[in-house]
């Protein structure tokens, strides 16, 4: 399951500094790290899950 807040939080961090003054795209690498990692670990526990059944 993901989790909605940290993913909230880190949507809401990057669309905050894509439209301040000086948009940049830095913070988009941490957004896709964390949502690859949350892919990840879900992807881990369906095979785990699918596995016991």
């Amino acid at each position: 399951m993901r989790h909605p807040a940290a993913t909230t939080l880190a949507g809401a961090s990057f669309l905050a500094m894509a439209s301040g003054p000086e948009p940049s795209t830095t913070a988009l690498g941490g957004y896709v790290t964390l949502g690859g990692l949350f892919f990840l670990v879900s992807a881990i526990r369906l095979h785990l899950a699918a596995r016991a059944a």
